[in-house]
């Protein structure tokens, strides 16, 4: 889904108003979280539900990874292994199979996945450095790596920066949605 599509408007009015009106009557962090990550998987999945698992994988192991990266530095170093692998695979595996065999293959690129790769480092970097503790949600965790207005074009949040702002309440202001 585009960003100048009609079925964004539509998709972005009607996240806005539900999102808005769970804030001012409810706000419950959790729903609140669920919310915006279901809006991240239905616009991810406009891209083509085949390369959901790798998002998914992406945040299970990115919140999983995160409570052994304090363990220690091997197991540090092992974690970052394991989250470029999805990347590695889909940026490589043409090449490696094009050398021990005739027939060519072509692998698409999921959509967006550097950007949720790096995303999940960075938050590994990030509890690593003792910036952040590791999330004990797994709900947070999982929207700051697939946080849908970035994973398509970016830029990598830091997650010190971006996972505290899913806890505030936001109220709708119409001079910040406006260009007054």
């Amino acid at each position: 889904m585009s960003f100048v599509s009609f079925e964004f408007l539509i998709f972005f009015v009607l996240l806005s108003s539900v999102y808005f009106l769970e804030q001012k009557f409810f706000f419950r962090k959790f729903l609140n979280q669920l919310i915006l990550f279901a809006a991240g998987i239905l616009f991810y999945s406009f891209a083509g539900i085949k390369f959901l698992p790798f998002l998914l994988f992406s945040c299970v192991s990115s919140w999983l990874l995160a409570f052994l990266v304090i363990k220690s530095r091997a197991l540090f170093f092992v974690s970052v292994a394991l989250g470029l692998l999805p990347l590695i695979f889909f940026k490589y595996i043409n090449s490696v199979l094009s050398l021990f065999m005739e027939q060519h293959f072509t692998f698409v690129l999921p959509l967006g996945i550097s950007f949720f790769t790096f995303q999940s480092l960075g938050y590994l970097f990030d509890v690593r450095r003792g910036k952040i503790e590791p999330e004990k949600n797994l709900l947070t965790v999982s929207l700051f790596v697939s946080f849908f207005p970035t994973v398509s074009s970016g830029p990598i949040q830091r997650a010190e920066n971006l996972i505290p702002q899913f806890s505030r309440i936001n109220t709708f202001d119409y001079g910040n949605a406006t260009t007054e």
